[in-house]
C-alpha cells in the first residue's frame, strides 16, 4: 500500500512548457483525503515550490534546492545551507570555467548578473523572486545551492571543467542537460526523503518517487515503487523499477491514478 509519494518537478510532473498536469487539483485533494502524503521534491527553491502549489497548502510537503530544505505539514524539518565561508572560493572557481552562468539560490531569492533577457526568462521557468545585482561576492543571504546554467555546451563538458580543483567538502551534480548543482557534502533528494520516512513512521516499502535526472538517483533508490519517466536519462532509467509515460503525456498522474485507485 502506497502511503508517501515523492515526485520531481521539471522533466517528470510537468511538460516541456512547464505546465502542471490539468487534473493535478483533483490528484492531489484526492490524496490527501486518503491520507497519502504528497512531496514535490525539487531543485527549486521553497519560496518557487510555495508559489507553485498554493493552492493546495496544507496539503503538500516540500523538498527544496535537491534536499537542502525540508518542509513537511507547514514547518521545517531540513535546513543545510552551503558554509558561508566557501561561497567566495566556489564562486571564484565557477567564473573560471567559460560560458557558466551563475544563480545564487538563497533563502530570500535567488540572485545572478544581468546576463540577458533570455537568461533572466528562462531561470523565471525554475526561480521566483529573481533578483539582479552587481556583486554575488556581496550578497548577503544563507544560500541552499548554486546553480550553473551553460546554454552552449552540454552538462557534462562543463561539469569536467568544473571538476578540476572542485573542493572534496562539497558535491557537484549534474541536475539537467545544461544545469549543475553545487551542493552542501552528503545532501540529496534520497536523504531528505528517508528524513520524511522517518518523520512519518512510513516504510521505503510503502513510497512510491518519480524522477528524470541523476540529482533524481538516491531518491528513487529510497522507494520500493521507483519510475522512471520514459524522458529520462539513461543512468535514472538503469536503476529505477518501472518506467512512467513521459512528462509531456502527465505519466506521473497516470501512475498515481493506476496505483491508488483513483
Amino acid at each position: 500500500m502506497i502511503k508517501l509519494i515523492a515526485t520531481d518537478i521539471d522533466g517528470t510532473l510537468v511538460n516541456d512548457a512547464k505546465d502542471f498536469p490539468p487534473d493535478l487539483d483533483k490528484l492531489i485533494k484526492a490524496l490527501h483525503k486518503k491520507g497519502i502524503k504528497f512531496v514535490a521534491a525539487s531543485g527549486r527553491s521553497y519560496v518557487t515550490l510555495k508559489d507553485n502549489f498554493k493552492q493546495w497548502e496544507g496539503m503538500v510537503d516540500f523538498i527544496c534546492d535537491n534536499g537542502a530544505f525540508i518542509m513537511a505539514n507547514g514547518k521545517p524539518m531540513g535546513f543545510h545551507p552551503l558554509p558561508s565561508d566557501k561561497i567566495s572560493g566556489i564562486l571564484s572557481h565557477i567564473l573560471n570555467v567559460k560560458n557558466t552562468h551563475i544563480i545564487l539560490c538563497g533563502e530570500k531569492g535567488t540572485y545572478h548578473y544581468d546576463y540577458s533577457k533570455e537568461f533572466t526568462k528562462e531561470v523565471a521557468r525554475f526561480y521566483s523572486n529573481q533578483i539582479i545585482v552587481d556583486d554575488l561576492f556581496s550578497v548577503n543571504d544563507n544560500f541552499m545551492k548554486i546553480a550553473i546554467f551553460n546554454p552552449y555546451k552540454p552538462s557534462t563538458e562543463t561539469y569536467k571543467d568544473l571538476k578540476k580543483g572542485f573542493p572534496d567538502d562539497l558535491d557537484l551534480i549534474i541536475s539537467g542537460d545544461f544545469w549543475i548543482d553545487v551542493m552542501p557534502k552528503n545532501i540529496s533528494k534520497g536523504k531528505a526523503l528517508k528524513l520524511l520516512q522517518q518523520h512519518y513512521n512510513i516504510k521505503k516499502d510503502n513510497t512510491l518517487a518519480f524522477g528524470d535526472f541523476n540529482n533524481d538517483i538516491e531518491m528513487l533508490m529510497n522507494a520500493e515503487f521507483s519510475y522512471a519517466m520514459e524522458n529520462a536519462s539513461d543512468e535514472i532509467k538503469s536503476i529505477a523499477k518501472y518506467i512512467a509515460p513521459s512528462n509531456n503525456e502527465w505519466g506521473v498522474v497516470k501512475v498515481i491514478r493506476q496505483l491508488c485507485k483513483i
